[in-house]
Order: structure tokens, then sequence, then C-alpha cells
């Protein structure tokens, strides 16, 4: 029924609004602890698969995911600059979903790929930083 619908979408957004704020919190904390101590966080952001017509819980996952990714996104351009972001959610963009346990899991081969990400922009970013001392 879609009054039902309407009220899970709004409970919905209701508990996501107050993860995000937990999550900016949490972040700008250890973005700061970080900096403070001399140490380079890096944030990254989560891949999720496409839903394309799946399930409630599908959707609601990568609702979920799309806003929290977007919350980091805003934080290292925001209060957080110092972070280094390595946006896994655009950097695996349209990869198989067989790399893929479930909507927001990946598998061995997933987790390789998204390490091999992560290890590229961290030495990107060594290697800029240590070349301009």
């Amino acid at each position: 029924d879609t009054s039902s619908a309407a009220r899970d979408c709004d409970n919905d957004l209701a508990r996501t609004s107050g993860d995000l704020a937990l999550l900016r919190r949490n972040l700008e904390l250890i973005s700061q602890l970080g900096e403070a101590r001399g140490i380079q966080v890096v944030l990254t952001t989560q891949p999720h698969a496409d839903c394309a017509g799946d399930s409630r819980k599908c959707q609601q996952e990568t609702r979920h995911l799309d806003r929290s990714n977007k919350a980091i996104r805003e934080l290292v351009q925001g209060s957080a600059k110092s972070a280094l972001l390595v946006d896994l959610e655009a950097a695996m963009a349209g990869v198989s979903p067989e790399l893929y346990s479930d909507t927001v899991h990946m598998n061995a081969a997933g987790r390789a790929l998204k390490a091999e990400h992560i290890g590229q922009a961290i030495w990107a970013h060594w290697n800029v930083f240590h070349s301009v001392e």
C-alpha cells in the first residue's frame, strides 16, 4: 500500500539523518586527531552494486550508501580538507556485479580491486607530497 511505503521512506530518511550526523561527527574527529598528530587520514567512499529493480532492501541500502558517500565527499571538501579521499564509488562504478556478494559487500576479487585503488591513491599522494619537499 502507498501510505505504508511513504511511511517506510520517511522512517528511512529519519534514521539515515541520525546516522549521517554520527558519521560526520566521527570522521571529523578522526580527521582532527590525525591532523593534530601529523597522521595522513585516508577516507574512502563505499562502492555498491546497482539494484536495477531489485528488492526494497537493496534500494534502501543503496540510498543510505549514496547519502553516506555524499557526506564523506562534503566533509573532505569542508572541515576535513587535510584528509585524502579515495572515491571508491566513482572509481568502481560499473564494475562487474560478480565482484559483489550482495549489494554492499564485495567478494575476494572485489576487495582486491578496492585495495588496489586505495594503494594507488596513497602512493600517488605520497609521491606528490614528497616531491614537493
